[in-house]
């Protein structure tokens, strides 16, 4: 399956009737570790990262994922997220005319 199968899978996912809750947890854990182990996220700056791109990406409309939808799986970095989601939005004129600035990334 892909990254984002996996994604929607662990987002979506719910205890069937007569599971136990383990068996919820247990399958929560493999949708999980396939969506990060899918993206090559091995360090919590990755999935700092990943979890940040997903918020981002899900108050997005479907014009903009269907115009980056070759990479939309792999954006990760919600900083590269956002400068694209920027860049689209002035093009398109649905945005400020502001140019969009990119944060200075701390170290850990």
């Amino acid at each position: 399956m892909k990254p984002g199968t996996y994604r929607l899978k662990f987002t979506q996912h719910q205890r069937r009737p007569g599971t136990l809750w383990k068996e919820l947890v247990f399958e929560l854990w493999n949708y999980f570790d396939g969506w990060i182990d899918g993206l090559n996220v091995k360090d919590f700056k990755g999935l700092k990262n990943l979890m940040i791109a997903d918020q981002l990406k899900r108050h997005v409309s479907s014009d903009v994922k269907d115009h980056f939808l070759d990479e939309w799986g792999e954006l990760i970095d919600p900083l590269v997220l956002a400068g694209k989601r920027g860049q689209y939005e002035s093009v398109r004129g649905n945005g400020k005319i502001n140019p969009v600035r990119v944060a200075e990334r701390k170290p850990l």
